[in-house]
């Protein structure tokens, strides 16, 4: 089956690990892929996307960072024009049996040359225009939005969410039925997440021997809750000081982090590893002892807890439904009341204390991710799916 892949992303970070785990998992099912996106990506290495870069991923890159709102969304928009000449060109070379899109705003041209040429088009959504976003949007254009996105919604063939309160918003905000869309929550890779990972003993020099690590994996970001972690960890440590938390990542609050660290007296036990290659984080998750989770949002499914949960690592996350989609407290890890800084600091200790409980949990987060998230199963799931509509239709 030959494949159309369309995305609107730079193709880094958790994006492109996403987008590459789908899309190798469709290739080790015999599929051929085509990619079409401003990165120009068409081929993978790993799990990361290569891409030749043109001017228009420049362009795409900058008004992405630096143009107002709306200027930036009239470029979305006339960036279907660029879809549909790629989709065109595609479907005249070689044929296009399917197309998978993963959802972005006014990206119309997908489904609309789907169903002109009565191809099946699956949209993977992981926000909508009426969900809340980092990326200040301009108010002029939000009612087009939410109108092209019931367009999208109405006309995909099928549709899949990260998570079950996407779900219900699609069906209660966007009047969509219920039999079209099916909960896919992100997942990890256990071919490069395996258990034979030499852990990592030392993060810039700093020893990792006989510590009980605590560790996270993310952009150092307001919506990510570091302040409450550190806070937490604070908090919880003070019987045992062969914890260290370490915290792999950067971004824009990391020198408020860091300076908090300060603060609160545990610089000495507290690691900043800085960014790490997507390729290398294995080796530093396996040194953990707990992954940590601080805080989140309604919708979106975080992939680090996957990542943690692959490596036999138990995940202490706060009570949003897309954590409560696949983590049941005391299972596979410990669920605290959200932006409960005592609750968190509890769930901390309780792992500190208690070795067996977190070897316990870490077997069957692992065990979890292996019966129901990974790539494969997501792309076979959700192929499956399809099917299963069509032949309704039929």
């Amino acid at each position: 089956m030959n494949i159309l892949y369309l995305h609107r992303t730079k193709g880094a970070g958790v994006e492109g690990v996403h987008i590459g785990g789908i899309v190798s998992s469709f290739q080790s099912m015999g599929h051929e892929v085509k990619i079409i996106s401003p990165a120009a990506a068409e081929q993978l290495q790993q799990t990361q996307i290569s891409s030749n870069k043109g001017i228009k991923q420049y362009l795409f890159g900058y008004l992405s960072s630096h143009a107002p709102a709306f200027i930036f969304e009239l470029a979305e928009l006339l960036y279907n024009l660029l879809t549909l000449k790629a989709v065109k060109s595609a479907y005249k070379n070689s044929g296009v049996d399917l197309i998978y899109e993963r959802y972005a705003i006014y990206a119309v041209a997908g489904v609309l040359f789907g169903a002109k040429k009565k191809i099946p088009h699956i949209l993977e959504v992981n926000y909508t225009a009426k969900t809340p976003l980092f990326r200040k949007r301009s108010l002029i254009l939000k009612p087009l939005a939410i109108r092209l996105d019931r367009f999208i919604f109405t006309h995909s063939t099928a549709i899949v969410v990260v998570s079950s309160y996407l779900k219900q918003h699609l069906i209660q905000e966007y009047k969509i039925p219920a039999k079209k869309i099916l909960v896919v929550p992100n997942a990890a890779d256990p071919e490069k997440f395996f258990l034979d990972t030499k852990p990592a003993s030392d993060v810039n020099g700093i020893s990792l021997s006989n510590k009980k690590v605590i560790g996270f994996v993310g952009g150092f970001y307001p919506w990510h809750g570091l302040n409450l972690l550190v806070r937490a960890y604070a908090m919880a440590i003070k019987k045992f000081p062969e914890a260290v938390l370490l915290l792999i990542g950067d971004g824009p609050e990391s020198y408020s982090i860091k300076a908090l660290v300060n603060e609160l007296g545990v610089s000495s036990q507290v690691i900043f590893s800085g960014n790490i290659p997507h390729n290398e984080l294995p080796a530093y998750v396996a040194s953990f002892d707990v992954g940590i989770m601080p805080d989140s949002n309604e919708y979106g499914s975080p992939m680090k807890i996957f990542e943690y949960m692959v490596m036999k690592k138990p995940v202490i996350g706060p009570d949003y439904g897309p954590l409560l989609d696949v983590i049941d407290h005391g299972d596979q890890g410990l669920i605290f009341e959200r932006q409960n800084l005592q609750a968190l600091s509890n769930c901390i200790r309780m792992i500190l204390e208690d070795k067996n409980l977190s070897l316990i949990m870490g077997e069957k987060a692992r065990q979890s991710v292996l019966d129901k998230h990974t790539w494969m199963l997501n792309a076979t799931n959700t192929l499956q799916f399809l099917q299963e509509i069509i032949q309704k239709k039929d």
